[in-house]
This record gives C-alpha cells, structure tokens and sequence, in this order.
C-alpha cells in the first residue's frame, strides 16, 4: 500500500499521518518491522519510506499494538521486535520511568491550578450568599 504524499524539508515523514489507520497499514508496518532485530533496527522514518505509513501512524500502529504478541524495543539506531526478554527490559524500564515523571508532572499542575484564578465560577461553589432556606 503505497500513499502518494512525499517526504520535504516541510514535509517531514516523521511529523505527518495520525492515530487513525486501517487495517491495511497496521500489515505493512507489521511485516516492516518484524524483519527488524537489535542490530539491524529502523527508524520510523525508515518505517514510513518503506511502507508509505506516514510517522506519525507508524508511531500509533506500534504503540497500540506493542505488548500484543510482541514487544518493540528502541534504540538510538531504531526499533525492532524484541526476541529476547532481556532486550525488551531496557526501553519497559525507560517507558516505566516516561510514566511515572508524567504522572508527577499532572499531579504538580493539578496542585498549581487550585491557587490559579478562574474566568468562571464553578456552579454553586462560589454562591456563598445565597442560602436555601430563604426560598422557603
């Protein structure tokens, strides 16, 4: 399956395409990658050329399907399906780390945003006049 866009310095394989894809480009990406090992890996824009996903898709694809029947790695050389637990415990760790510095960082700006102002009063929270028992 082969997309007509094509790769310049404005239009980056690698910045293009999204979350949504068929089931036609999960097969390109998949037979793309399984063929990748830890020191024959591709990197996405690799990916991209040669299946004609656009990067950003290939990044979805191996995202929701890895963990699925098989474990992508990364390296700074590129990503490859994991034959060995030893290779896929590097990036889980480095993924275990991303998570948990992101869980931190939303726990910080949930604590920020409590003293920041608002444009709007939430319902009924910042109604302290009014009191229902002067409507009976």
């Amino acid at each position: 399956m082969r997309r007509s866009w094509r790769a310049t310095t404005t239009l980056d394989a690698t910045r293009i395409g999204g979350s949504n894809y068929a089931q036609a480009e999960v097969r390109e990406v998949m037979a793309a990658i399984r063929g990748a090992t830890s020191t024959a890996a591709l990197t996405q824009a690799e990916l991209a050329f040669s299946t004609g996903v656009p990067g950003r898709t290939v990044r979805s694809i191996l995202s929701d399907c890895d963990g699925n029947g098989f474990v992508v790695s990364k390296t700074p050389q590129g990503m490859y399906v994991c034959r060995y637990a030893d290779e896929a415990e590097v990036y889980t760790r480095y993924l275990d780390r991303h998570w948990r510095s992101e869980r931190d960082r939303v726990v910080r700006r949930k604590d920020f945003q409590r003293s920041m102002p608002r444009r709007q009063l939430n319902l009924f929270e910042g109604d302290y006049d009014f009191d229902d028992e002067d409507d009976v």
